[in-house]
């Protein structure tokens, strides 16, 4: 929100959105300020505040972020008009089996842990080998490129009557896995974000690693393509690597992978991205030395851990301590 002020002088004035649904506790959301000063302001006018609107405001949020254009200059890059490869991800939350690991969850909470998902895919964090190096080394049994274009089965993604419905109810259970999206070098993509309601509804914040994107049109229901398609900004959109895709609503972004490698795709908010909503792009080499994904350095640091016994003190809250004596297996850990 931009107040009133002179020429050359602009006051700002924000506060925090939240949009879960059921909303999350009320944290302290007080009005932050800043002055834009050029140098030559001469006012000492005092700002006027504006009327900023209420912390669960949607429309408000929604009406500022899909306003939003690019600063587009001669010889900027323009939207690329002809799309190689389409996807249709749904993101949101549901459950999951448990893990052998998850034995609090093994015994309370009928064999069904919380998860977090990309077009029903919940990712698994490899622990035997980062990503990166299992691409470059060629290692098997770390990934696969798997990722689904589309979501297993089409429904009313936005429709809060799925948690209530137990017709509906195969549609909270999400899969675990490290799936990946393969590329090859300088593919176009669009991708439609189609946020969900089943558990709960809320904005999510998508991000992607390793490349820009351009924020084509956003909003609510499920995604139409023949009316959606009418308000895509080919001319100045938004060009960033995060996109808040609205609640209940969508989001179109569309880029080209000129930079080989393995970039992570996930929503911004830590608790979704530790509950599996995550997947990563794998872009193969492109055709010159500049598009190749370069080796790690000779001095390239690793970790690594020999196998010895070590001494690991557990406490408790009874103020009592005791130790136990692990086996430490031998381990290089990867880049």
């Amino acid at each position: 929100m931009v107040a009133d002020a002179p020429p050359a002088e602009y006051y700002m004035a924000a506060l925090a959105y939240g949009s879960a649904n059921p909303p999350a506790p009320i944290f302290v959301n007080s009005t932050t300020r800043a002055i834009v000063e050029y140098i030559s302001a001469m006012s000492t006018a005092l700002p006027v505040m504006p009327d900023l609107p209420f912390f669960f405001d949607t429309p408000a949020a929604h009406h500022f972020f899909s306003n939003l254009t690019g600063l587009v200059r001669p010889g900027d890059p323009t939207v690329p008009l002809y799309v190689n490869k389409r996807l249709f991800v749904t993101i949101g939350l549901g459950f999951a089996d448990c893990l052998p690991s998850q034995t609090l969850c093994n015994a309370s909470q009928g064999q069904l842990s919380l998860a977090a998902s990309m077009n029903n895919a919940s990712f698994i964090f490899p622990s035997r080998l980062s990503l990166l190096e299992a691409y470059f080394r060629s290692v098997q049994g770390i990934y696969t490129t798997d990722f689904p274009d589309k979501p297993p089965i089409v429904f009313d993604f936005t429709n809060v009557s799925l948690n209530s419905d137990k017709a509906l109810t195969p549609l909270t259970k999400t899969v675990k896995g490290t799936r990946l999206i393969s590329l090859k070098y300088n593919t176009t993509v669009e991708i439609v974000l189609q946020n969900t309601a089943i558990t709960g509804i809320e904005s999510h914040p998508i991000h992607i690693h390793g490349h820009d994107f351009y924020i084509l049109a956003q909003g609510f229901g499920n995604y139409d393509e023949a009316e959606a398609i009418k308000g895509f900004n080919l001319k100045n959109p938004l060009k960033r690597n995060t996109v808040a895709v609205p609640t209940g609503g969508w989001a179109v972004i569309r880029f080209t992978t000129t930079n080989p490698g393995i970039w992570f795709v996930h929503c911004h908010i830590d608790t979704h991205l530790r509950l599996g909503q995550a997947t990563a792009l794998v872009v193969e080499n492109g055709p010159t030395a500049h598009d190749i994904l370069p080796p790690p350095p000779p001095d390239f640091p690793k970790c690594e851990m020999k196998r010895e016994t070590q001494q690991v003190e557990l406490f408790s809250l009874s103020g009592k301590t005791t130790r136990k004596k692990n086996k430490i297996q031998n381990h290089t850990f990867p880049l």
